[in-house]
């Protein structure tokens, strides 16, 4: 364990475990010290990672994956800070054993390889813990009820009360109800929705209204619990902020704001983002993406990955700065695509541009005529010009509707570079070839004329032989 730095604090942890179906334990034994908590994996789960997740006061937000046999240790020095802020947090542990690839001659529609699980299936297990100055609270104590006995009383007709009506073992008499009609009172509420229906398929879950954890240090919160299930689908926690959750008469959701105009909207003052966290209980390997915006850019970081920002969107960023049709033509300043990537204005490559040519990718390949290559060279009018989106910088080249068929589009308003690279090569390798016939030529000529230069020194008649010699 590393060493704690909080002499003045203590924790106080109450374990609410999520247990998965069938578990006989959880995915770990949780226990507190002056400076920290620790998580001894279960027996279980020791060949497991183990992914901690821990939120507390103050926005403090911690995640962390431990490899197989590791001891996953929440403290001060874990989280980046010199001590723990004190109150309540909220912790979830995620066991995830390495995932094998399934044979798939495809991939699934969510664009993976499905996997199944190495051996044991994962598993979480969520709880939480309290940081208190002065003293350690082991959680394990439980408030006891009250010790009043009382007789049932059954009344079997409709009981109408013209008043408030305090339940519970503290009410007492002459106790205030202001505009309370119902008062529930003592040291452990709950309110159990116990459905008796048992013929046919008529639904027969029961249903329970929690507040407040019945052990010393425990979570105070209002809850739903599926009773049936022994699971907790919806808890808010105590102190949670104004409009945490708003809801509208229109239906739409407000998360963290009373006034919300779409379905969705979420409000903070400092970048409101939502996490997409894929967790390694099922088999595959865990990621968390998260998706922000704030006055400098809207963003996707890959938080796995070193908190990498592949993409990003400044605002004031104009219309159909990235714009996909229906086809997945993709354009860059244009909503009207006419190819896969369509940049409407100028491009910078810093790097290497490839195009597609693999002989794999063509058919009907022929060699090109250097006559016809020649021909589309010599008809072309090379001109200068501005594009209307950039009218300060003259440019060089051709007019798409004006070169000839061979070197045409069929929108006939852009060129191919590769075309024209081409017949300037069937044109450059025909005039090589016309070089090297008349260099040829020219050697042969070159030899002769040294022949007569060296006749034209000798006496007469060898010359007159040479001279014969050379006709």
């Amino acid at each position: 364990m590393p060493s704690l730095r909080l002499p003045a604090l203590a924790l106080a942890l109450v374990l609410l475990a999520a247990l998965p179906a069938g578990a006989a334990e959880p995915v770990a034994t949780v226990s507190a010290s002056a400076g920290g908590i620790v998580f001894a994996p279960a027996a279980d789960y020791a060949g497991a990672t183990i992914t901690l997740s821990v939120a507390g006061p103050q926005d403090l937000s911690f995640t962390k994956a431990f490899a197989p046999g590791g001891l996953p240790v929440f403290d001060a020095q874990s989280a980046g800070y010199a001590s723990l802020p004190e109150g309540q947090y909220s912790f979830q542990l995620t066991a995830g054993f390495p995932a094998k690839p399934r044979p798939l001659a495809v991939e699934d529609e969510d664009g993976r390889q499905a996997a199944v699980p190495a051996g044991t299936e994962g598993a979480s297990q969520s709880g939480f813990f309290r940081v208190q100055s002065g003293s350690v609270i082991s959680g394990s104590v439980a408030e006891a009820p009250s010790s009043i006995v009382a007789q049932d009383v059954v009344q079997a007709d409709d009981v109408i009360v013209q008043g408030s009506q305090c339940i519970g073992f503290d009410c007492i008499d002459g106790m205030s109800f202001g505009f309370d009609t119902l008062v529930l009172k003592e040291n452990n509420l709950q309110i159990f929705f116990d459905d008796t229906s048992s013929t046919g398929s008529f639904p027969s879950r029961d249903w329970r209204i929690k507040t407040n954890d019945a052990a010393d240090g425990g979570a105070e919160y209002f809850a739903i619990q599926d009773a049936t299930a022994g699971r907790i689908p919806f808890r808010i926690v105590g102190n949670a902020p104004e409009s945490s959750l708003y809801v509208d008469g229109s239906g739409r959701v407000g998360l963290g704001t009373a006034a919300p105009l779409l379905k969705l909207q979420l409000s903070t003052s400092d970048t409101p983002a939502m996490r997409l966290e894929q967790t390694s209980s099922s088999g595959f390997p865990p990621q968390t993406w998260d998706v922000a915006g704030n006055e400098a850019n809207f963003f996707v970081r890959d938080l796995t990955n070193g908190s990498r920002l592949p993409f990003r969107i400044q605002p004031g960023a104009p219309t159909n700065s990235i714009y996909i049709k229906s086809d997945g033509y993709v354009g860059l300043g244009t909503q009207s695509p006419t190819k896969r990537l369509h940049v409407e204005g100028d491009a910078i490559i810093m790097g290497t541009l490839e195009i597609g040519s693999s002989r794999s990718l063509k058919k009907d390949i022929r060699p090109l005529p250097a006559d016809k290559a020649l021909a589309a060279l010599t008809a072309l009018a090379p001109v200068t010009y501005a594009y209307k989106a950039n009218p300060a910088e003259t440019c060089a080249g051709f007019i798409a509707e004006d070169v000839p068929d061979l070197l045409a589009t069929t929108s006939r308003a852009s060129l191919s570079p590769m075309d024209f690279v081409a017949v300037l090569t069937s044109v450059v390798q025909s005039q090589q070839e016309t070089i090297a016939s008349q260099r040829e030529e020219l050697k042969a000529l070159a030899e002769r004329v040294a022949a007569l230069e060296q006749a034209a020194s000798m006496p007469q008649p060898v010359m007159a032989s040479a001279v014969g010699w050379l006709k």
